[in-house]
């Protein structure tokens, strides 16, 4: 992948899940791409499938390509279609000016603080 990590530099996607007060927290680590898409996806959906808003916590990733970005909208539009609260949690510089760049950020709320997180999440939707 042009401009993307090498195979041997690659730090291994680690995906895990937490609920805490009826929230989904999706942390995700490493880098994520067209190889370990499917298990963010899995994350995502779980939650869901019990009714549970979800807070995806990207202070860990470190890569993040087209792929794990379609992902993460996904995952998003789904939750908003059913009526649940979805937010990203305190971006690594390298993902935040990607969700930057691409618009991403003007759709999905961003929060530093897992506190606001999940009050983003358990209240009104704004978005």
């Amino acid at each position: 992948m042009l401009g993307g990590p090498s195979p041997e530099a690659r730090t291994p996607l680690s995906v895990g899940t937490v609920d805490i007060g009826g929230v989904g927290i999706v942390s995700i680590a490493g880098e994520f791409d067209l190889a370990t898409a499917d298990r963010l996806a899995a994350a995502l959906v779980a939650p869901s499938l019990t009714g549970k808003p979800v807070v995806l916590n990207l202070s860990s990733l470190e890569f993040l390509d087209s792929t794990g970005l379609s992902e993460i909208v996904l995952g998003w539009r789904r939750l908003n279609d059913q009526g649940l609260g979805f937010v990203l949690l305190s971006p690594s510089p390298a993902v935040r000016k990607v969700l930057e760049m691409t618009g991403v950020e003007s759709i999905i709320e961003i929060v530093e603080h897992e506190v606001d997180a999940l009050r983003a999440v358990s209240g009104p939707r704004a978005r």
